[in-house]
């Protein structure tokens, strides 16, 4: 009996990755299409995620508000589209890449250059811009920010706040107070008054600034650490120099009290709101307007000494 020989034909692999294609398109919405040959349809897809991306980033600056809603509408709209890309990309590789040619605009220079050219080098640039004009961050390395920043924050604050108008006493500033070193502190006065402090608490022309005790002192997610133990030592009060009151603490024993400052119009009289870890290490008194880098709007991150996260200080809204 004769044996027959059974033969399988393979068919020759597709020259198109699924799984390249997938990767060029989480790089940038379109390259994985450019890559299967699809360069109309890549670059549709490119410019509208750059346009609502471009859209989302500038409604941001803005408002400056606290991004959380905004993050998750687009990460979901962005888990959407990757998904469609990604069903698209596999009907094209698996349907027609057996007959697919390559072309000369398969090649991984042109995918870089598309890259750095349309998706990452505008977003970077345009993030450079944005520091250097908009929004800044600085970074709470001590605690005379105390309850309202913690040491290990790191705020972001808007340059734009004051160049309509000055700071007014009560408001928060972010101050070049050296070469090199930003500091979030407490406007108390502005130019044309005396400043004077009387058992750590400041008098602006002879009239203490209206103050209350406060008897339950709490911090976002402050924890177990020093701070905590500081937190236990100190006593709270809420000051009112305007419509808006804030928080400041005092240590048991005040320092002795600072000589009478009288502010020269343009100068600004600043100070943070742990009064005695302030005035303890001198940091505080006039500053010339043109100091004053920006106003801070919320805590961007945030570390502990120790370097763990506080992640529920994240985007707290700094006022």
């Amino acid at each position: 009996m004769q044996r027959v020989h059974r033969f399988r034909i393979s068919h020759p692999p597709a020259p198109r990755s699924f799984l390249l294609a997938l990767f060029l398109t989480l790089l940038m919405p379109g390259l994985g299409h450019v890559y299967c040959g699809e360069l109309g349809r890549g670059l549709r897809y490119w410019a509208g995620c750059f346009a609502v991306v471009f859209l989302a980033f500038a409604s941001w600056l803005y408002w400056l508000y606290v991004p959380w809603l905004t993050l998750g509408v687009l990460l979901l709209g962005w888990s959407f589209l990757v998904g469609i890309l990604a069903a698209d990309l596999w009907r094209i590789v698996h349907d027609d890449g057996r007959r697919y040619v390559l072309r000369q605009s398969n090649h991984g220079v042109v995918y870089l250059s598309l890259f750095l050219g349309l998706w990452g080098g505008p977003l970077l640039l345009g993030q450079h811009i944005v520091r250097r004009v908009r929004i800044g961050l600085v970074s709470i390395e001590d605690r005379e920010m105390f309850p309202k920043l913690l040491e290990g924050d790191r705020v972001l604050y808007d340059r734009t706040a004051y160049r309509e108008r000055p700071p007014v006493a009560g408001e928060l500033v972010v101050v070049r107070w050296s070469p090199g070193v930003l500091r979030v502190a407490r406007v108390i006065a502005t130019g044309g008054h005396t400043v004077t402090l009387q058992g750590g608490h400041p008098t602006v022309d002879g009239q203490p600034v209206p103050w209350a005790p406060v008897d339950d002192l709490r911090v976002p997610a402050l924890g177990d650490g020093p701070e905590a133990l500081e937190l236990a030592s100190l006593v709270a009060y809420a000051e009112v120099p305007g419509e808006d009151a804030y928080v400041v603490t005092y240590g048991a024993v005040p320092p002795s009290d600072p000589p009478p400052v009288v502010l020269a119009p343009g100068e600004l009289f600043v100070m943070g709101d742990n009064r005695a870890e302030v005035l303890e290490g001198a940091r505080f008194g006039r500053m010339p307007a043109d100091a004053v880098l920006g106003r801070p709007r919320f805590v961007f991150a945030s570390h502990t000494p120790d370097g763990d996260l506080r992640d529920g200080r994240i985007g707290w809204p700094v006022r």
